[in-house]
């Protein structure tokens, strides 16, 4: 990618695909740390789980795999409504990126009623973005730019809340904990 593209500064912080559920059912599956073995959840008969067909899922697609050949997760098809359908439980959870879930409950009145657990087999908490595009003379003045707007930008608190905008209480957490040191590059 480096010999066709040219990246900006860090822009975007962003949480990898979490286990999301009802907030008043968070306990069963939570505890107490934010974070849940997605390995241990689905080998827990107790629970099924939703997945969007043909996606990839990163580190974990293995593991999501796995679950959705023994039937612990259910293959929903592209576009499926699943706010509702953890709503109305036909699953117990959805594994989903959490500021996804946050703006398809806002967009349907649903705010506030979900929770999204991070996965432990994730190796990093937390994705960095970078904007990138053509190398070139277009390109590279775009990119010097834009890192400007980036470094006069991103102290500042309209520019956090910014990133933080579509996740629940504990997005807003991680993303706080790491938002100085790789967006700033500060400890």
């Amino acid at each position: 990618r480096e010999e066709v593209a040219l990246f900006s500064l860090p822009a975007i912080l962003a949480l990898p695909y979490g286990v999301v559920c009802l907030k008043e059912r968070v306990k069963e599956f939570d505890n107490g740390s934010g974070r849940i073995s997605l390995t241990q959840l689905l080998a827990d008969k107790r629970f099924h789980g939703g997945v969007l067909q043909e996606r990839s899922y990163g580190e974990i697609t293995s593991i999501v795999k796995a679950g959705s050949d023994s039937s612990i997760l259910r293959d929903l098809p592209p576009g499926a409504n699943t706010i509702q359908m953890l709503l109305q439980r036909h699953v117990d959870y959805i594994i989903e990126i959490p500021s996804f879930i946050t703006y398809q409950a806002k967009q349907q009145g649903e705010e506030g009623q979900f929770l999204s657990l991070a996965i432990e087999e994730y190796e990093a908490p937390v994705l960095v973005a970078h904007i990138f595009c053509t190398r070139g003379q277009w390109g590279e003045g775009f990119i010097l730019q834009l890192n400007e707007i980036i470094e006069r930008e991103r102290g500042t608190e309209v520019y956090r809340e910014i990133i933080e905008r579509w996740y629940d209480d504990n997005g807003r957490q991680v993303i706080r904990e790491h938002y100085d040191q790789l967006t700033l590059g500060s400890n």
